[in-house]
């Protein structure tokens, strides 16, 4: 009876194997994550300035990531991505496109355009602090400044 263990271990040893290096691999697969509205290239081919508005563009791609408050022409902005993380690194970034449709006061499309990632411009963030006036208190001088400026309700 001992003699069939080791035999019986031997046989299931390249199984497990097998299965471990595929949860590994399985594992450590990239994901990739689609974030915002990234329409059709074919539906946006279809749209030509002048002829649809406001509703049929709402049809046809959905409502607007965003839309511009400052400016004097509706403006909405159709703003999508697509990244890939592989396991616990960066996301890496596949794909970045901004549709841009300008509408004019009747509310028929004037302008379209598009943009993707290379059209993008880094901003460097300063990172300055702004000074305050006054002096900076300790917590002792917070405490004993308090005392006696509390005074009972007017009557």
């Amino acid at each position: 009876m001992n003699a069939t263990i080791p035999t019986e271990r031997r046989r299931s040893s390249p199984w497990l194997a097998v299965i471990a290096a595929a949860a590994v691999t399985w594992g450590c697969t990239p994901t990739a994550d689609t974030r915002g509205n990234l329409p059709l290239p074919e539906v946006v081919e279809r749209i030509e300035a002048g002829k649809q508005n406001r509703d049929q563009i709402a049809t046809m791609l959905g409502t607007p990531s965003t839309m511009a408050s400052f400016s004097k022409r509706e403006t909405w902005y159709y703003i999508g991505e697509r990244t890939e993380t592989f396991a616990f690194f960066k996301s890496k970034l596949i794909e970045r496109k901004i549709l841009v449709i300008r509408f004019d006061a009747a509310g028929k499309v004037e302008k379209i355009a598009t943009y993707d990632a290379s059209d993008g411009k880094a901003v460097e963030l300063v990172e300055r602090v702004t000074p305050t006036k006054g002096k900076k208190l300790g917590i002792l001088e917070q405490v004993i400044g308090n005392v006696g400026r509390f005074s009972s309700a007017p009557e």
